[in-house]
């Protein structure tokens, strides 16, 4: 995302909600989040993806998303966080061979 020279508030919350890295772009919304969320991802290129769910220690919870996307396609992936303990998780994106990191939060 380009930074059009904005600072403050509003330019952190456009990035929180929207994530540029390697070869996707993620929307996750709402985060934090009580019950349902949604990840929508496009990928920049024609790639397999996958979407882990990790915890704060870092074991695996679930696998959110695993297959191929096809380059400017918004696949959606909604998720049933309403028996998960309220907490810090992070949501492990791969594609063309690289990995990030995304925070999620699920409240009360």
């Amino acid at each position: 995302a380009e930074q059009d020279g904005q600072e403050g508030p509003a330019f952190d919350q456009r990035i929180a909600a929207e994530e540029i890295s390697g070869n996707l772009q993620l929307f996750i919304q709402p985060n934090p989040f009580t019950d349902r969320t949604v990840i929508e991802f496009s990928s920049f290129e024609a790639s397999n993806v996958t979407l882990e769910l990790f915890d704060m220690e870092g074991k695996f919870v679930t696998s959110l998303y695993t297959g191929s996307a096809e380059h400017d396609i918004l696949y959606t992936v909604t998720i049933d966080g309403s028996k998960w303990s309220s907490g810090v998780y992070f949501i492990r994106a791969t594609s063309a061979g690289e990995s990030t990191y995304h925070k999620l939060v699920k409240t009360r």
